[in-house]
């Protein structure tokens, strides 16, 4: 994985194998050992040591991944699977979301330009007009990315090019940024700098992440002035734009496109979350 640049799926393993080694007194752990008595007493463990559902559903996936490649690749023959009968529980990870009027009353916000809030302000803005780009693609947009009016990027997370019309407002948040001696291979946002060499691709993945926790830190700020009671992170804008969007485009196709998705059933798991809305309107149809 490290190899392939894989780092995300690198550290998850990495951490997974220390839990399992930690759980097992750094004992030997043999494939046949692996049953559904084993696989409850591992998840009570994690549970244990505080983790919510949506890390252990990681780790178990994880952990079946290695048993099927152990398999696949004739290295372990299984009498019984028992991931076939173990069902790993998924998490719910918080989709909270923004209204119009919410997006709104964070754009009014009177915030010193140049500050650093003030910077969290326009990646998050930038990004919900921007179909919700992620934050990992956001910090190392490029001028270069600018063409003929349209964001051009390659997606960190799938590698694969999207590009999108830029629109008045994200347009406009550009302006803020744009000095006059652009050179095409500048960082837009000032959160990562020009002159550090950011290749490596653990470094990369640290430096995504110390960003974006900062972002974070300040994106709590931000709700607090702007008197929303909602727990905004850099997510929030990718899950607001898909609700508002959903709501206004029927085409699930269009909107699975727009939101960088390699296919509509991953845009269907995406927007499974959401349903309570739909379930709220039926309710009024119905009784109102």
């Amino acid at each position: 994985m490290e190899d392939n640049n894989q780092v995300g799926n690198m550290k998850k393993h990495k951490t997974l194998q220390q839990r399992l080694s930690d759980f097992r007194n750094n004992q030997e752990l043999n494939f046949e050992e692996i049953d559904i008595s084993f696989l409850e007493e591992f998840q009570k463990y994690l549970r244990k040591l505080g983790n919510n559902q949506t890390t252990i559903s990681k780790y178990l996936k994880a952990l079946r991944s290695t048993f099927y490649k152990a398999i696949d690749s004739g290295k372990y023959t299984s009498k019984a699977n028992p991931f076939s009968s173990f069902k790993i529980k998924v998490g719910q990870p918080n989709k909270d979301r923004l209204n119009l009027e919410e997006i709104i009353k964070i754009e009014k916000l009177e915030l010193t330009q140049g500050t650093l809030i003030s910077h969290v302000r326009n990646v998050f803005l930038f990004s919900f007009y921007n179909a919700g780009i992620r934050i990992s693609d956001l910090l190392m947009l490029k001028w270069q990315n600018i063409q003929n009016g349209r964001l051009v990027y390659k997606m960190y997370k799938t590698n694969r090019t999207h590009s999108l019309l830029l629109k008045e407002k994200p347009l406009a948040i550009l302006d803020h940024y744009r000095p006059d001696d652009t050179k095409k291979e500048d960082y837009i946002f000032p959160f990562f700098k020009n002159n550090i060499d950011y290749s490596d691709p653990l470094f990369l993945h640290n430096q995504i992440g110390a960003k974006t926790a900062l972002i974070n830190k300040y994106l709590k700020e931000i709700a607090k002035k702007a008197e929303i009671d909602k727990n905004i992170t850099t997510h929030t804008a990718r899950h607001s734009f898909a609700d508002i969007a959903r709501k206004k485009e029927k085409n699930l196709y269009n909107l699975s496109k727009a939101l960088g998705h390699s296919s509509i059933k991953v845009t269907e798991a995406y927007l499974a979350s959401f349903d309570e809305a739909a379930v709220d309107e039926t309710l009024n149809n119905v009784f109102d």
